[in-house]
């Protein structure tokens, strides 16, 4: 997993407030490799909305689960999901094509985190 996932080797570490979850992110300086981890360790569905502390991430982002194919998204800078008994979630980013190409291509320096954004197409 380690291998596919940039910010999981190089990423730095920032634990997430949560009430029943193990959680915590991992991430670089490219938004796309932003990874979410959410670890329940007890022995019911636990289900719950935490802060993602990241001003680069922009409302509804989708991100899914790299084990289950679960999804989630980003509302209001925080994200909700359940997690079942005894089970961890490792929720990476999707970089969906909006309906005016990419969504992250009028951040500054999103040429260089995807690679379907040139940078003359961020220039205007």
């Amino acid at each position: 997993m380690r291998r596919y996932h940039r910010a999981l080797r190089i990423g730095d570490f920032k634990t997430l407030h949560s009430f029943s979850l193990l959680a915590f992110l991992r991430r670089t300086d490219r938004v796309k490799d932003l990874v979410i981890v959410l670890a329940n360790p007890t022995d019911g569905d636990v289900e719950e909305q935490l802060v993602v502390p990241d001003e680069n991430l922009l409302e509804y982002t989708l991100f899914r689960d790299t084990f289950s194919g679960a999804e989630a998204r980003i509302h209001g800078g925080t994200i909700e999901a359940k997690v079942p008994p005894q089970t961890v979630r490792v929720f990476h980013m999707v970089d969906e094509e909006g309906p005016s190409s990419e969504q992250y291509k009028r951040i500054y320096g999103a040429f260089r985190t995807f690679d379907s954004v040139s940078p003359m197409a961020s220039l205007g």
